[in-house]
């Protein structure tokens, strides 16, 4: 029995998931990928500890860099992820468990989990930071004032460099600023609104999740609302469902400025409401165009896929939402019509904890890995690092979403996609077996394939007569002219 368990950097909500997978008469250690890590510190960065899946919770994009923020380490890549480098704690982080991650070349700094805690009771390990590109690091913690992220419930859930300025916002003590050029902090505390004071009445930890600066302007996202200030912490404005302004839903994990008084802020769930009123999900993403005095709320029945919003961004006038089951939702004229990128587009699974982009590219942090679009969202190459790399000449193949769910009512889940890369044209056969090793379904039958970057070939988990397949463990064989085969696993769940 193998257990996954997924953790969600905001809503900190465990979703267990738990299924048997048999060992099979083909080859199925063999997982060759589209990307070649060369230079990895401590082993792969996929290989991540018994408490958490392969989840990429935080990333940024700073120049030509992109790092990461994982369950075991931090992860870099500088060639479009090409290959990749990880930092550990044997590299001088205080631990392996990664909430957040910040970048200024040749400066770089994250919050640290205590790897032996438990959830609920995460203890922070302290704030991490480097100014030479990762090579040595540097503990920022209590011994600085910066007393919200070590020890039980202190953590830091974001990390902003914002001109000489460090702001740290931390679970339940709220914000910390740096004072000085030594990384002297001092606590902040957001004024709520006196609606909110009322209903907290007096007894309420600030809990901050997300950080945005632009122009001197601060936005907080935070436990029951988002928070505003224009002069550096002295002052605040605070919006809130209590308030009567149109805002929807109290936990706020994410907001994104995306230009001059207009303002995307993106909530989650589970939560109990103002009314003691259980929720399951969030209420989607609120929009101010006016810097806060009114807005608009979209959700599901907008079409962008999940209430549960864990990040967003915007490239030129479109908004990208990074959500929990619902892909890549992402609108062009402010919320008036949305679309969305799925699996069936090339992101590596529905639940998208994380999105930066560079004004070029798109880069997505999931469950399941990276992934990058270059073509503004729709289409998407995913990048798997969860084994050594083989020989820089051989093709490399992944198989995701896996398990997936053919039969689902839900389309994106319709769909197992099988990439790999060629690099020069060539004939190619790609096979699905069940696990007695009978053939069940042929992709590709010998079929000459030019030399393209990424393939990805798709299987909607019926077999050769157009019959859906029972549960179970299948494997693929990718048969490349002039190369090794390729063996992977597929899990289907119906």
């Amino acid at each position: 029995m193998v257990m996954r368990i997924v953790v969600c950097k905001f809503s900190l909500l465990w979703v267990v998931i738990s299924f048997s997978l048999a060992e099979g008469p083909l080859p199925s250690s063999v997982y060759l990928v589209s990307s070649s890590p060369s230079e990895v510190s401590s082993g792969v960065l996929s290989e991540w500890k018994e408490t958490l899946d392969d989840s990429i919770v935080d990333l940024v994009i700073d120049d030509d860099v992109v790092w990461f923020a994982t369950g075991n380490g931090l992860g870099r890549t500088d060639d479009n992820g090409k290959t990749f480098k990880g930092y550990f704690k044997e590299d001088g982080l205080s631990d392996d468990i990664i909430t957040c991650v910040d970048g200024r070349s040749p400066v770089v700094i994250c919050g640290i989990i205590d790897e032996d805690s438990v959830y609920p009771q995460w203890e922070g390990a302290g704030v991490d930071i480097s100014d030479d590109y990762g090579i040595t690091w540097s503990k920022l913690g209590s011994s600085q004032g910066l007393n919200g992220v070590e020890g039980k419930y202190q953590v830091a859930w974001d990390v902003v460099l914002y001109r000489d300025e460090i702001w740290v916002a931390t679970w339940t003590k709220a914000l910390f600023k740096s004072i000085d050029d030594v990384y002297s902090f001092t606590q902040i505390l957001p004024e709520f609104s006196e609606n909110m004071k009322q209903w907290l009445q007096e007894s309420y930890e600030y809990h901050t999740y997300e950080i945005d600066i632009e122009g001197g302007e601060m936005w907080v996202a935070c436990e029951n609302g988002l928070a505003k200030t224009v002069d550096g912490g002295e002052t605040w404005d605070f919006y809130s469902q209590l308030d009567g302004d149109g805002y929807r839903g109290r936990f706020t994990p994410t907001v994104h400025i995306m230009a001059e008084n207009v303002v995307w802020a993106g909530t989650a769930g589970p939560y109990i409401d103002f009314y003691d009123q259980y929720h399951d999900v969030g209420e989607g993403v609120n929009l101010t165009m006016d810097g806060g005095e009114t807005w608009e709320n979209f959700n599901v029945n907008d079409g962008i896929g999940s209430n549960n919003i864990n990040d967003i961004t915007s490239m030129g006038d479109t908004v990208y939402l990074a959500t929990s089951g619902g892909g890549v939702a992402y609108s062009g004229d402010f919320g008036n019509t949305w679309e969305r990128a799925t699996t069936l587009d090339g992101l590596p699974s529905m639940l998208v904890y994380c999105i930066d982009t560079d004004g070029d590219a798109l880069w997505v942090g999931t469950e399941k890995g990276l992934a990058r679009s270059t073509d503004g969202g729709k289409t998407w190459e995913a990048f798997d690092y969860t084994i050594e790399p083989g020989d820089s000449d051989s093709p490399r193949s992944i198989a995701y979403p896996n398990p997936f769910y053919p039969s689902s009512r839900e389309v994106a889940y319709q769909r197992c996609n099988i990439q790999f890369s060629l690099g020069t044209s060539r004939y190619v056969t790609l096979k699905i077996y069940d696990f007695s090793g009978d053939e069940v379904r042929t992709l590709l039958d010998n079929e000459y394939i030019g030399p393209e970057d990424v393939v990805i070939v798709g299987w909607d988990g019926k077999d050769d007569e157009g019959r859906y397949v029972d549960n179970g463990v299948y494997f693929y064989i990718l048969d490349i002219e002039g190369t090794p085969p390729d063996y992977g696993k597929i899990a289907v769940l119906q």
